[in-house]
């Protein structure tokens, strides 16, 4: 994960986007390596994350 996605991550824990629990999963899904059966796309990877917003 490059420093500006974690940046970016924390930036929405920080608005109250995400939670700091979510925020970590976040960040453990872009630390794991790419899975073979995904087209590579370069410097750039396609993930799909549900993230359950409440007020």
């Amino acid at each position: 994960m490059s420093s500006e996605e974690r940046r970016k991550i924390l930036q929405m824990v920080s608005d109250g986007k995400i939670s700091a629990e979510e925020a970590a999963v976040l960040m453990h899904a872009l630390d794991e390596p790419a899975d073979d059966q995904f087209e590579d796309f370069g410097t750039e990877r396609k993930i799909s994350i549900t993230l359950n917003l409440t007020d």
